[in-house]
């Protein structure tokens, strides 16, 4: 009787799922709280430092960071932290939002 199951699985179509995974363009972050989006907590699955929910979408947001960004924001940090601030004009950091499904 096993046999039979094991066999009768083995040979029947894979199931399907019941939704496509659609395709949305990514939001910034800062775009999607002037439209109302607020924020909430993750677990940080998937490496998501926040999410924003609007209306009945859901939004995980991400750093989306370049490294010649980040040497420049710490120099200007670290000349201020050793009393030697001249810019204080850094480069902003970007978080983009992908809508979840």
């Amino acid at each position: 009787m096993i046999r039979a199951l094991l066999i009768a699985a083995a040979v029947s179509p894979l199931p399907t799922f019941a939704a496509e995974v659609g395709s949305n363009p990514y939001r910034y972050s800062s775009e999607l709280v002037v439209e109302g989006a607020v924020p909430f907590a993750t677990s940080g699955a998937g490496q998501a430092i926040y999410g924003l929910r609007k209306d009945d979408a859901l939004y995980l947001c991400f750093i989306a960071d370049r490294p010649t960004d980040q040497n420049v924001r710490q120099k200007v940090l670290v000349a201020e932290i050793m009393g030697e601030a001249g810019q204080k004009s850094v480069p902003n950091i970007p978080v983009l939002c992908v809508m979840t499904q």
